[in-house]
């Protein structure tokens, strides 16, 4: 088992806390992963109470499978407002000397320079975002048969939104 504790720090920043609301909070979930937290979309994140979000814990047969489910779950995990430690996570875990267990005190200081490539962040995030927000406009249900006369439910929603799917 793995456990990865979700902080609103800023890890290319020392770690440094991060403060706000938190916009948007999309949990992992799945075979052998767990949160255990008590946020919520809409809450603020203060420097006058600890900045711990949340504890992800991943577990499975062996080393080498638990590893993968919470690489996976750490990919699903999205918190938008605030800086968290989820992109260093994502690094840790995906690290070759993390994943061969050659760990020592001085892991974190070899390994962690600036650690995660911002670009693959925001990609992951924005089509999470896209995501949410496609679903919340999909106000009213699609016709009966929708799918049928039309090639499929998702291309009518795309059509909807104005996407330019046909």
């Amino acid at each position: 088992a793995l456990e990865c504790r979700v902080y609103a720090e800023d890890p290319r920043n020392q770690f440094y806390p991060s403060t706000g609301r938190l916009e948007a909070l999309v949990e992992p979930a799945g075979p052998g992963v767990r949160v255990d937290g008590g946020v919520a979309a809409g809450l603020e994140v203060s420097l006058y109470y600890d900045p711990l979000l949340a504890k992800l814990i991943a577990w499975g047969s062996d080393r080498a499978q638990a590893c993968r489910r919470m690489a996976r779950a750490l990919d699903e995990y999205l918190v938008l407002g605030v800086q968290t430690t989820i992109g260093f996570h994502r690094y840790v875990v995906r690290h070759p000397d993390f994943l061969a267990g050659y760990l020592d005190t001085g892991f974190i200081e070899r390994v962690w320079g600036s650690g995660v490539a911002p670009e693959e962040a925001t990609v992951r995030q924005a089509a999470v975002v896209a995501a949410l927000v496609a679903d919340g406009q999909r106000t009213k249900p699609l016709p009966a048969g929708a799918a049928s006369q039309d090639g499929s439910a998702w291309r009518l929603l795309g059509r909807r939104l104005g996407t330019g799917a046909r």
